[in-house]
């Protein structure tokens, strides 16, 4: 019996010009970062060198990860759709979580333009203040959520994914997890990548249920969380039920964590214990970090509510069989 593929419009000038926008676009970020390093040799005033570098080292993988996916939307690969697709979801919605930080955080840093500007024997004119605003919320508009969702739009279309399937008839590794478990699994790595990144910054104190870890043990925290969520990662590309269900325990107790060790003064304990500097600090005070919580709370929970949702795509436990007697 012949299998006759279905009809679909195809799509490879798109993928090749979607491809080649994410490329330049990692290449510009790679030079920006170059630059910045070149421009600055010396670490900014109130900001440690081992910051700089984690935040640097962060902008080259997402620079080295948008270039690497844009070869492989111009070469028609199947897994680069699927990625794509999936970190552009993901990167959509936390692009949206960040303008609704954005905005709790404006009146706040209208406050510290003008402290500045005041500092300095100068008064900012409304006008300026008002482009200042404009230009943060059309930075927002564009990287946050327009680039994101023009990039999910066009990857989850059918014609897209059947011309990727026609140019690139082998089944790869990408399709052997639904797309929504695939983007919690990339979630994960992306977590574990995030924490090692936090070690030079943050990495000599962690918080625990009121107390602070210093030291070594800190240090073991931050690595050991790092493993499990590859361990974690891999238990959701093999459909594991374990992850799913070691995934939702650790986020209940990292939410109850954050409830107690930074209830009160316990951030602020927190960032002084992990030696962040004094300007930073003075900043972070000022910041409506109360609102921030209440809203990271919030986001947990709709996290949790998709975990749960997810759970129809795992594999049930195995259960020996039963051998009848006789």
């Amino acid at each position: 019996m012949t299998t006759v593929a279905p009809a679909y419009k195809d799509r490879t000038t798109g993928l090749v010009l979607f491809g080649a926008c994410q490329i330049i676009l990692g290449l510009v970020l790679l030079l920006l970062v170059s630059t910045s390093i070149v421009a600055r040799p010396a670490t900014p005033p109130g900001v440690e060198a081992p910051n700089v570098l984690s935040t640097g080292l962060l902008a080259l993988m997402f620079a080295g990860g948008m270039i690497w996916l844009g070869i492989g939307s111009i070469m028609f690969r199947r897994w680069a759709r699927a990625l794509i697709l999936c970190l552009s979801s993901v990167a959509l919605v936390m692009g949206l979580g960040g303008c609704v930080i954005l905005g709790i955080l404006l009146p706040f840093m209208d406050e510290m333009m003008r402290r500045s500007a005041e500092a300095n024997g100068q008064t900012l004119p409304p006008e300026a203040m008002t482009a200042i605003r404009v230009g943060i919320l059309f930075f927002a508009a564009v990287f946050y959520v327009a680039i994101p969702g023009v990039l999910v739009l066009f990857y989850r279309g059918r014609n897209v994914k059947l011309t990727c399937e026609a140019r690139d008839p082998v089944p790869r590794w990408t399709d052997r997890v639904p797309l929504p478990v695939l983007a919690v699994a990339l979630l994960q790595i992306f977590g574990a990548a995030t924490m090692l990144l936090m070690i030079p910054t943050y990495g000599r104190a962690f918080p625990l249920f009121g107390t602070i870890v210093h030291g070594a043990p800190a240090l073991v925290i931050y690595v050991g969380f790092a493993i499990i969520s590859i361990l974690i990662a891999r238990g959701f590309f093999r459909l594991e039920r374990w992850a799913l269900w070691t995934y939702l325990a650790l986020l209940l107790i990292f939410g109850l964590n954050s409830l107690v060790a930074f209830s009160g003064s316990g951030l602020m304990a927190y960032y002084e214990a992990a030696g962040v500097p004094e300007q930073q600090l003075k900043m972070l005070q000022a910041m409506p970090m109360a609102a921030i919580m209440r809203f990271g709370a919030i986001w947990g929970v709709g996290l949790l509510v998709y975990l749960w949702w997810l759970r129809r795509y795992f594999k049930p436990s195995e259960v020996p069989p039963v051998i009848a007697n006789g």
